[in-house]
């Protein structure tokens, strides 16, 4: 205990690392004979340190231990009495494997086997477990596919009630879809309603939902499997609705699930503009404030206005209504040549139409951008840009005072740019 405090303060924990004591706390751990408080305490020390310092993991941690932690996870399932089972070792071997994948590829087919094994046995909490340490293992290329074997228990993992093994389930549901055999078991399983009522599902435990969000992000990565996705009832009113969170990863899995399902899937399209609010959610992610490692999430929100807008002239006039500039704007100042050009490009399209012209003239902070852009290092970005201001500004027939004098954002943007 007296440990434990010292670990929270961060010096602290540099120096607890740097005197050795990660290899006797571990020791704690996988001396089956310590007692259960004394795990408790030494595996939520290690857990702290870890976090903090993942490098001094590479330090204490070798193969034998790996399994020796796995090993006293299982013995505890098979001593237990019902659905007992001691986590504690569970929790340090997924903080291992799911740190390195060298650790990940000590599992060969044999031992991933004997754990599938396992979830047919009648100790629930255990088979838990087991489904958690799938999870993990699954990030693991060479091993997934065998991993994905276990499709049903993990799918089974969603009906429960409690929200850890939803939890678990979702993890190994999406770390393990990755090949187009999985995902068609998946959607045979009937997984995507389940996936889709857990994201929907406010109660949920946030890592739950963000989980969900990347396994359908996955499932729909066949094309197939998109509009079979998306006519589920309350598909986007669950992504939309975890919009509404601040932590960025969360935000990326569903934004990227979003974008996945409305591309090259028009059904898809045409249900996501029957989701009330669903444009206004997304454009009110502009309006946040993201710093420099958060704003991929406003990018990749940003390209998914151009793949709506594809469609149909109506569904372009309506993301322009509602805001859609800002989107684009985000895209044409970004500092990526490929996200400048599908900016620029939509905005060309948006420029044939007078209405939609005249609402980009108005938005300084786009205009300011185009123009930077016609001063970029990529001749793509440079031809399209002056391409567009031409068109906004040039095709009028006025002389350049005129021109200035009929557009104050436009003299207000190159009094900036310069």
């Amino acid at each position: 205990r007296a440990i434990n405090n010292l670990a929270e303060g961060d010096a602290n924990k540099a120096v607890l690392v740097q005197i050795g004591i990660l290899k006797d706390l571990q020791n704690i751990v996988l001396n089956h004979n310590t007692p259960k408080g004394l795990r408790v305490e030494a595996t939520e020390v290690l857990t702290s340190l870890f976090e903090k310092n993942p490098v001094a993991l590479q330090q204490i941690i070798e193969d034998r231990e790996v399994d020796r932690l796995l090993d006293i996870g299982l013995q505890s399932g098979n001593e237990g009495e019902g659905n007992s089972v001691d986590t504690h070792a569970f929790d340090l071997l997924v903080l291992y494997i799911g740190s390195e994948d060298k650790l990940r590829a000590l599992f060969d087919a044999s031992k991933v086997d004997s754990l599938l094994r396992r979830l047919d046995g009648p100790n629930r909490a255990l088979a838990s477990q087991v489904i958690r340490v799938l999870g993990h293992l699954a990030l693991n290329d060479a091993i997934m596919p065998r991993i994905g074997l276990g499709h049903q228990h993990y799918v089974n993992a969603l009906k429960s009630e409690n929200g850890i093994d939803q939890l678990y389930g979702a993890m190994a549901i999406g770390n393990s879809a990755r090949t187009e055999d999985i995902c068609k078991q998946y959607m045979q399983d009937g997984a995507v309603p389940l996936l889709i009522g857990v994201c929907y599902d406010k109660d949920t435990e946030e890592r739950a939902r963000h989980l969900s969000a990347s396994a359908l992000r996955n499932i729909g990565i066949t094309v197939e499997h998109r509009p079979l996705i998306t006519q589920h009832e309350h598909c986007f009113d669950a992504l939309i609705q975890i919009l509404e969170t601040n932590n960025a990863v969360v935000l990326f899995a569903s934004v990227l699930a979003i974008k996945v399902l409305v591309t090259a899937n028009p059904q898809g399209a045409e249900a996501f503009f029957a989701t009330p609010d669903a444009v206004e959610k997304l454009v009110q992610m502009f309006e946040r404030y993201m710093d420099e490692g958060q704003r991929r999430v406003q990018f990749e929100t940003a390209r998914i206005f151009p793949v709506l807008a594809s469609y149909k002239n109506e569904y372009r006039t309506l993301l322009a209504q509602k805001g859609g500039a800002a989107a684009l704007q985000s895209l044409v100042t970004s500092n990526f040549a490929i996200l400048q050009v599908e900016g620029l490009k939509e905005l060309l399209i948006w420029a044939e139409d007078n209405d939609m012209q005249r609402l980009i003239q108005k938005e300084e902070g786009l205009i300011e951008g185009i123009i930077k852009s016609m001063g970029s290092g990529s001749s793509d970005v440079r031809e399209l840009a002056a391409k567009l201001v031409n068109k906004l500004f040039g095709d009028h027939g006025l002389s350049l005072g005129e021109l200035l004098d009929n557009h104050a954002t436009l003299v207000l943007a190159i009094d900036k740019t310069l």
